[in-house]
């Protein structure tokens, strides 16, 4: 089935691509809604333990690991921009509706043990995460969410921040590590 996967991957969207990726993959999840469209290049690991909801759309270059025990839950009407990376792969990702992801974002819900300096780090195995994103959440370009973080609803993340805690709903945040820069309810008020 790999092979078959790879070359459905490749297959140009501009020769119905798109089409035959949602005709094929679309029984291949534990879930996939309707008019889902998956772009060139995707990398899908796990088909059987990721829910898509419908609408939403992958670029080009994007990963979806949901392997080696982990789940990824995708809301409907999600937009996930070019090599876009979420790996639930021995974790847990669950991502809203209505989100947006900016090209090169990555999501990592596991992470490597380290504790024992004797031992390689490769040999340690990894610890499970949890990433929680609420609906209408913005994350732009290489933002990065470490696991066990939960983003609240309509929380903007800027460009080149990395998520480490909690972000509270309808706030606009950034940074390494990203934190509150100040509310977008502050926003709705100065257009009334």
């Amino acid at each position: 089935m790999a092979w078959i996967d790879l070359l459905m991957s490749w297959w140009p969207s501009s020769m119905g691509g798109i089409y035959i990726r949602r005709f094929a993959w679309k029984f291949r999840f534990a879930g996939c809604g309707r008019k889902v469209n998956f772009g060139e290049r995707l990398t899908i690991l796990g088909f059987s333990s990721i829910r898509v909801g419908q609408g939403c759309s992958f670029m080009s270059g994007s990963y979806l690991y949901s392997h080696v025990g982990g789940r990824l839950t995708i809301g409907a009407n999600c937009s996930f921009n070019h090599n876009v990376m979420l790996a639930a792969s021995g974790g847990e990702i669950s991502i809203g509706d209505d989100v947006l992801m900016g090209p090169n974002t990555v999501l990592r819900a596991a992470d490597h043990e380290f504790a024992d300096p004797a031992k390689p780090i490769r040999l340690q195995g990894h610890r499970r995460g949890r990433i929680e994103i609420g609906d209408n959440v913005w994350l732009a370009a290489n933002v990065v969410v470490t696991s066990n973080v939960r983003i609240g609803d309509g929380v903007v993340v800027g460009a080149g921040s990395v998520v480490t805690h909690d972000l509270p709903p309808m706030t606009v945040c950034a940074g390494v590590p990203a934190r509150p820069i100040r509310s977008r309810m502050e926003s709705v008020s100065a257009i009334q």
